[in-house]
């Protein structure tokens, strides 16, 4: 635990001097005022499978809000076999103000995916969901890394808003593929790379490109599924509520619905007896 202990130290003093770039307040005695120095902490945890990833995220995270600063760092998890924060399936985000848990198989993280206070919580932890739909990271490694960019654009737009909560910085879990000698290493530096990027900096949103400019069509393109059509493939299938469109239409573009976070989920379900179909909100 003392490796820990050592990491934790570094991260707030990371911490410190973030907080008193956003304050413009001197920095402690003896504290280097390179500006570099003075940028909040950014952690991407990456290892082989049961590799302890989820563990360390919360270690470094339980001790940074039970340092008695009043940090709420956030707690990202990019491993859609996890969940973490909602389902297996998704990529998430949620500040963390108060310990986690112990572990237990339904929640990676020892917290339900709820709004309600629980019980070992003083606080409801909402994340931000992004829906990817698969389990494993190379089944669509394209949608992938854009959710991986959005995640990150959202997260950087938090911090514009709160710089002083930004000085609390940001851990991430990754999957194991990404360090796994059975993934490609082209894959798995792609999609490194991609949490690099995103949570150091954003894709810059349509309002603000070039006057005439638009944003690239990348080689996605959404399909629109016909429930009723044989081979449909929602029968026993959770599907993601998503958050409306931007209302101007304007600000619209194809796409669109990739870049939509998670609202709810609906688990589908047929019964093999009467036939009969039937769905589940949560």
């Amino acid at each position: 635990m003392s490796a820990y202990a050592n990491v934790h130290i570094a991260l707030e003093q990371m911490r410190v001097r973030a907080l008193s770039k956003a304050r413009g307040s001197p920095l402690p005695p003896g504290e280097d005022a390179d500006p570099k120095l003075c940028e909040a902490p950014r952690v991407l945890i990456l290892g082989p499978e049961n590799a302890g990833k989820t563990t360390v995220a919360k270690i470094l995270t339980n001790y940074a809000v039970r340092g008695g600063q009043l940090w709420t760092p956030l707690l990202a998890n990019v491993d859609p076999s996890e969940g973490a924060w909602a389902i297996p399936g998704t990529l998430s985000v949620t500040p963390v103000s108060t310990a986690m848990p112990t572990y237990s198989p339904a929640s990676p993280l020892g917290f339900a995916a709820t709004s309600a206070p629980l019980v070992s919580a003083s606080h409801s932890h909402v994340p931000l969901a992004y829906w990817y739909g698969h389990s494993d990271t190379k089944r669509n490694p394209l949608l992938l890394d854009r959710l991986i960019r959005n995640l990150g654009e959202n997260i950087n737009d938090r911090f514009d808003l709160n710089p002083e909560a930004k000085a609390a910085g940001i851990i991430v879990d990754t999957p194991a593929s990404f360090a796994s000698n059975s993934t490609p290493a082209e894959h798995r530096q792609k999609l490194i790379k991609a949490c690099v990027d995103a949570f150091r900096k954003t894709m810059a949103p349509s309002s603000a490109l070039p006057v005439g400019a638009a944003r690239a069509v990348s080689e996605m393109q959404p399909v629109r599924v016909n429930p009723a059509s044989p081979g449909s493939g929602l029968l026993n299938t959770v599907l993601a509520v998503l958050a409306p469109q931007n209302p101007d239409e304007n600000e619209r573009y194809d796409e669109e619905i990739l870049d939509l976070t998670v609202t709810g989920f609906i688990y589908m379900w047929v019964d093999l007896f009467s036939g009969n179909m039937g769905a589940a909100e949560g």
